[in-house]
């Protein structure tokens, strides 16, 4: 009985180790147990050691998953290894995204108050484009850039683009109205949506890199959104777009649009939220 014990309590220890990693405590990382002795010190310091090694990682994740996409994040934590400087050509549905007027309305407000209603813009449009399985490309200041089908596949990319945008104005008034209640200014924001092929990939140098998405495709939708402020309307879609989804949204037709950089005019729509 007296050695039964004396071996029972050292793994009760052990079985209580494995469980809080199991269960996501890392906190045993920094603990020290010194009831135990032999070879239950060294495989408890082996589970403290695996803890930390996991609450390293865990820590990288959270802090890199606010700059680069989970589904990116996701693929590098599970190759464990960096991502090569490549890229591939592929189809993809691109949304940018800007705040009207905001730069002259920031200027008249304290710095706080400006990172205040960034960060609870973001907070709802970064919310939405996950559920839609959107990529964030990157924040431009007041506005962003998002990539739909990429870096996995998506047959929806489209609608799932669309969708996101209506669902993104129905968010941003739904903010208005909470700003309004204190007292600040009412927002718009316009959104541009082209699809097309795309260089996708991870560019930069070995020492910093980015995903992203370059070519023709994403300047045509970063020149649509900048025509919403000119048109007077929240959201502008490419024909290639546009013929899609046609069916799933109702639209309004925009015309042939002439846009800066481009010497053919462009035909698109509007999407009714």
């Amino acid at each position: 009985m007296v050695l039964l014990r004396a071996v029972n309590r050292p793994l009760e220890t052990l079985r209580g180790l494995i469980e809080a990693v199991g269960n996501g405590d890392f906190s045993i990382a920094t603990s020290t147990y010194p009831s135990l002795s032999g070879e239950f010190r060294r495989i408890a310091d082996s589970v403290r050691a695996m803890a930390a090694g996991l609450r390293e990682r865990d820590t990288i994740k959270r802090a890199f998953s606010g700059y680069i996409s989970r589904q990116v994040l996701d693929a590098i934590i599970a190759k464990g290894e960096l991502p090569a400087l490549k890229g591939e050509r592929r189809r993809v549905t691109v949304l940018f995204a800007d705040i009207r007027g905001f730069t002259s309305m920031a200027e008249a407000m304290p710095p706080e108050e400006v990172v205040q209603v960034l960060g609870e813009f973001f907070d709802r449009m970064v919310e939405v484009i996950l559920r839609y399985q959107g990529t964030i490309d990157k924040f431009l200041g007041d506005g962003m850039m998002v990539i739909f089908g990429a870096p996995l596949d998506d047959p929806y990319q489209e609608e799932h683009a669309v969708s996101a945008a209506c669902e993104m104005q129905k968010e941003l008034r739904s903010l208005c109205a909470k700003w309004e209640a204190e007292g600040r200014a009412r927002l718009k924001m316009g959104v541009g949506i082209n699809s097309g092929a795309a260089v996708v990939g991870n560019i930069g140098t070995a020492e910093h890199m980015e995903y992203t998405a370059i070519g023709d495709a994403v300047n045509l939708a970063a020149r649509l959104e900048s025509a919403t402020k000119e048109l007077g309307v929240e959201i502008i879609v490419s024909e290639h777009t546009y013929s899609a989804v046609r069916s799933l949204f109702r639209w309004k037709p925009a015309g042939e649009i002439t846009l800066r950089g481009r010497s053919e005019p462009v035909r698109a729509y509007t999407v009714e939220v």
